[in-house]
């Protein structure tokens, strides 16, 4: 007769509920292309560190699990988008006025395409040692607060 401890049951149960409601899902590449950008998982507002607004005018990278803008130390234009010296990837989220922006310029609620952005308006920067973004890769956090330009410079 094989007796199990009880202790041994009540640490295999919980894992067995694990294995059973878990499974993968294929991504169809199209659908995640389409991402709402515009969906926030939490209200950048509730993170605590966010400095003064300030104008932003920087290349915004939108892709599969990046929502990034460079930050940069010197000027950069939609001709020169790259940055020449210290620069600073951030992720970027959009407030409820910044998607109201979003919405009025792309005509869409969402991006369409995977590329690099121009933006420009006001946002506040946060800085965090426990990280922002997809898998807290990103020690910053730009929240645009008005977005007054918007448009794709490259794929």
């Amino acid at each position: 007769m094989v007796q199990f401890d009880p202790m041994t049951l009540g640490r295999i149960f919980p894992l067995l509920l694990i294995v059973s409601f878990s499974g993968c899902n294929d991504a169809d590449g199209e659908a995640v292309s389409k991402v709402i950008v515009h969906k926030q998982i939490r209200s950048p507002s509730t993170v605590s560190g966010y400095g003064n607004p300030r104008q932003i005018a920087a290349p915004f990278r939108f892709a599969f699990e990046e929502s990034s803008v460079e930050l940069c130390s010197s000027s950069t234009t939609p001709e020169t988008p790259s940055c020449l010296h210290n620069s600073q990837q951030c992720w970027l989220e959009f407030d409820y006025n910044a998607n109201k922006d979003m919405g009025a310029i792309t005509k869409q609620h969402f991006i369409a395409e995977e590329g690099t952005y121009w933006i420009e308006g006001v946002g506040r920067v946060a800085t965090s040692n426990n990280g922002f973004g997809h898998l807290n890769a990103y020690e910053c956090q730009v929240e645009m607060t008005k977005v007054s330009r918007f448009f794709k410079i490259s794929s």
